[in-house]
């Protein structure tokens, strides 16, 4: 999900993306992850209510959460400057579903190819 939703974030960015699809049943956060053992620190999108896991710089389970931020809140206040239109899908429809399970509850319409 990660990836997928930075490669929306980048398309954002570019002004590339004419509507995203954003699943109702999206569950992510976009928080700065932080360890306590080795002071590593990496920006990520994550699952609210699940583990991090270890540090992927030493191995320890001291990463923490920082500043967690609402990935549908955070990409729709990026897509308003750029005109893009943010359509909220319901999970209770066959292509709801099918949003959420085959892309993560995430896709953006694009006016142009981005590379």
């Amino acid at each position: 999900m990660d990836e997928l939703s930075n490669q929306v974030r980048h398309a954002l960015s570019l002004g590339a993306v004419e509507t995203l699809l954003v699943s109702e049943g999206l569950r992510k956060v976009r928080a700065k992850l932080k360890c306590g053992n080795c002071g590593f620190e990496n920006e990520a999108t994550v699952d609210r209510d699940h583990a991090l896991g270890p540090c992927p710089q030493c191995g320890q389970e001291e990463l923490s959460a920082q500043e967690p931020r609402d990935l549908v809140e955070e990409l729709s206040e990026r897509a308003g400057p750029m005109g893009t239109t943010v359509e909220l899908i319901s999970r209770d429809s066959e292509e709801g579903q099918l949003l959420l399970t085959a892309f993560g509850g995430l896709a953006a319409i694009l006016r142009y190819r981005v590379t």
